[in-house]
């Protein structure tokens, strides 16, 4: 249950957006290193995903820079509402590309082309691309290739954090 949506947790209906947010849960691990709701219990988690607010980035990971734009997409993406989240993976996808672009070159002070990061947003872009509408089971086959790449990142000491604060 850490990446069902609040709707799935009900058994209401399901549409492309139900995939958002599942994405969105990753996209939040793997910025946190940690899921946005934890339950005891996996009727817990379900209940957290429905009832609770998804924390601040700043509040569960205060040692992570996430640039404000990028928490704003992955805030959007986990809405309770699936009518309050991106209306298509593709819509997401664009969103995500613009706030991580904006956020590395505001950082750099101009255009900034960091090839991990580059590889990243074209893994989830074209994962989101292709499985569109297609049900969150496939999520789960897409993630192993975005974390492999994310960890080949903490590997070799490149991360989101470290570009910020580099550049």
């Amino acid at each position: 249950p850490t990446y069902m949506s609040p709707e799935q947790t009900t058994g209401s209906p399901v549409d492309p957006r139900t995939d958002v947010y599942g994405v969105g849960i990753l996209l939040f691990e793997l910025l946190a290193d940690q899921p946005p709701f934890r339950g005891a219990t996996p009727f817990d988690t379900m209940a957290l995903h429905r009832d609770r607010e998804v924390p601040w980035f700043a509040d569960l990971a205060p040692d992570r820079l996430i640039p404000p734009a990028l928490e704003a997409v992955v805030r959007r993406a986990l809405a309770k509402e699936p009518a309050d989240r991106h209306a298509s993976a593709r819509a997401f996808a664009a969103a995500l590309d613009e706030a991580v672009t904006s956020a590395l070159e505001e950082a750099h002070g101009g255009t900034l082309y960091i090839d991990e990061l580059a590889d990243i947003q074209t893994q989830i872009a074209e994962y989101l691309d292709l499985y569109h509408g297609e049900g969150i089971q496939h999520i789960a086959l897409g993630t192993k290739d975005i974390y492999r790449t994310v960890e080949g990142m903490k590997t070799s000491g490149v991360s989101f954090q470290d570009t910020i604060e580099t550049y």
